[in-house]
C-alpha cells in the first residue's frame, strides 16, 4: 500500500548534513528532511469530503517531526482536525 511505503521511506531515510529529501503529502503538504531534521510543511491530513487528493499519511504518523509549519490560516494548510 502506498501509505506504508511513504511512511517507511520518510522514517528510514538517512541523510548527510548537506543533503535533503522532499515528499509530497497530497494537496499542498510536504515533508522535508535536511540532515537530521524532519519538517512537515502544510500537512493537511484530515479525510474530509471536499479534498482533492486523499490523505497519504495520518496525523499520528508525524511522530518524528521536528517542526510543523502552516503557511497560512486555511484548513488545507493548518489542519485543526488532524
Amino acid at each position: 500500500m502506498i501509505y506504508d511505503l511513504l511512511f517507511d521511506d520518510i522514517n528510514t531515510c538517512k541523510l548527510k548534513n548537506d543533503e535533503f529529501a522532499l515528499w509530497w503529502l497530497g494537496q499542498q503538504g510536504y515533508v522535508l528532511k535536511h540532515g537530521g531534521l524532519t519538517l512537515f510543511l502544510d500537512p493537511f491530513l484530515s479525510d474530509i469530503h471536499d479534498r482533492l487528493i486523499p490523505p497519504l499519511l495520518n496525523s499520528y504518523d508525524m511522530i518524528h517531526a521536528d517542526f510543523v509549519f502552516g503557511s497560512h490560516d486555511h484548513d488545507d494548510h493548518i489542519d485543526r482536525l488532524a
